[in-house]
């Protein structure tokens, strides 16, 4: 019999695989944070908005909202994110900064990849190969075949030391209106879903003029 945690982790895979809509009463969200407060709040000032990737000084500041089990965001991720990556982020013209749509063990996951300083190598593997994820048993695994120091990943992951920042994220997602993945926000102008890449250049260079 499976256990509750992957009962859960697959009814939210099923709902996300056929209807493709993220709805947050169906999440498994993360329980109140345990961790002292002291290191609630240096987690806190570190991950609260999102994870970073680029020149944290880039004039344009690129938010996305995905989710692993999205199609689109593996699009987005796989397809048109390394154009976008090439053309403004490595030039330090955009900085990204990710929030991890539940289920939490993805969003605990990711965080623990993040403090490795991995979360690229860490998301561009789960993207790659999440046929392979069939329960929350396999985030672990994945993870250590990504490339991560698996002892450091599973003490953070078992801690769930980040639950905290995992909770953080989905309140900002519901303030901001936001119901699906993947959606985006340059500079506060909001795109909605997978669109194509000239669509992300045009709000972009509107932003650098």
């Amino acid at each position: 019999m499976e256990n509750k945690k992957t009962t859960i982790f697959l009814m939210v895979f099923a709902v996300l695989a056929l209807g493709g809509l993220l709805t947050y009463g169906k999440f498994h969200k993360s329980p109140a944070s345990t961790l002292a407060p002291e290191k609630e709040q240096a987690q806190n000032a570190s991950f609260e908005n999102g994870i970073l990737i680029g020149n944290p000084n880039a004039p344009v500041v690129l938010e996305e909202y995905m989710s692993f089990l999205c199609g689109h965001c593996i699009n987005f991720a796989t397809q048109t994110f390394p154009k976008l990556a090439d053309e403004y982020v490595k030039t330090g013209k955009v900085q990204v900064h990710v929030f991890v749509f539940p289920p939490a063990e993805l969003q605990q996951a990711s965080l623990c990849a993040t403090d490795q300083g991995k979360y690229e190598q860490f998301s561009q593997y789960f993207f790659a190969n999440i046929q392979k994820l069939q329960t929350a048993d396999d985030v672990k695994k994945m993870a250590h075949e990504s490339g991560l120091d698996a002892q450091r990943f599973d003490a953070c992951y078992d801690s769930k030391e980040f639950q905290a920042i995992a909770q953080a994220w989905i309140t900002k997602a519901q303030a901001k209106g936001i119901t699906g993945t993947p959606t985006f926000f340059v500079n506060g102008e909001e795109i909605s879903g997978d669109q194509p890449l000239e669509k992300f250049q045009q709000v972009i260079n509107s932003k650098l003029k």
